[in-house]
């Protein structure tokens, strides 16, 4: 499951803020990425972007509003086949 972790690498870069707060979880928990996927975007995106959000590190800075997401046709062989 590469989604979460590509995206939480990409967060980290144009959000210097979250940054620290993903590296904090990612040792705290080792094997966070072989979480659900709904877990690894919780963990590692939803709750540091909130924390900051709650922080009010987005007042003065734009907060990036939008993830383009390509490449998940490459997905569909690994998807189990319909009954």
């Amino acid at each position: 499951m590469l989604l979460a972790s590509n995206i939480t690498y990409y967060v980290a870069c144009v959000i210097p803020g979250a940054q620290e707060l993903i590296n904090t979880d990612l040792e705290a928990d080792l094997l966070i990425l072989s979480f659900s996927i709904e877990t690894q975007l919780a963990k590692l995106i939803f709750e540091p972007l909130r924390l900051l959000t709650d922080q009010g590190h987005f007042v003065n800075r734009p907060f990036p509003q939008l993830v383009i997401t390509d490449g998940l046709v490459e997905c569909l062989d690994k998807m189990p086949k319909p009954i």
